[in-house]
């Protein structure tokens, strides 16, 4: 099922869509296709959530740890790569959730400044937005923000939320 899929992110998206619907991916298979050169937080994000899930012990993950905290601005949010100019939501919700399943900790002033980056999101209709200043949001950047603000209590089936 999952054999066509060519990018990281949609691969990790079609595997927990696997793990939700009861099926078992195998995690570990994922983590060793996981490439080397990844283009944007979203696919870093994936290659380091599926090697945290696989629990495998391969040179990437923390190589993709390392480069998506390089991608952390100091407002609080995630840059897509290092050639965006700002943070994104998106980048922000990913990044935030393969750091959590591989066990990285925000100190609290940055748990405060992606608070505060998500909070600017946030747009005039009640919505979240892709970027800080956008006059309208939609429902799946308010997931995006929803995930990026909830990545400390994550759980997944068979796993204890990180502490």
């Amino acid at each position: 099922m999952l054999a066509g899929l060519r990018d990281p992110y949609a691969l990790f998206i079609g595997a927990l869509t696997l793990e939700q619907c009861g099926l078992r991916p195998c995690w570990f298979a994922l983590a060793w296709w996981a490439p080397w050169n990844w283009g944007t937080a979203p696919q870093a994000a994936a290659v380091l959530a599926v090697q945290s899930l696989a629990g495998a012990a391969l040179n990437r993950g923390p190589r993709a740890q390392a480069w998506l905290l390089e991608q952390r601005v100091a407002a609080g949010g995630f840059r897509c790569s290092p050639a965006a100019p700002a943070a994104d939501l998106l980048s922000t919700a990913t990044a935030r959730f393969a750091l959590a399943l591989a066990g990285w900790e925000d100190t609290d002033d940055e748990t405060r400044r992606l608070a505060a980056f998500v909070d600017a999101c946030r747009a005039p209709d009640g919505l979240w937005a892709g970027h800080p200043g956008l006059s309208r949001g939609d429902v799946e950047y308010t997931f995006y923000a929803l995930l990026a603000l909830g990545c400390p209590q994550i759980g997944l089936p068979g796993r204890d939320p990180p502490r």
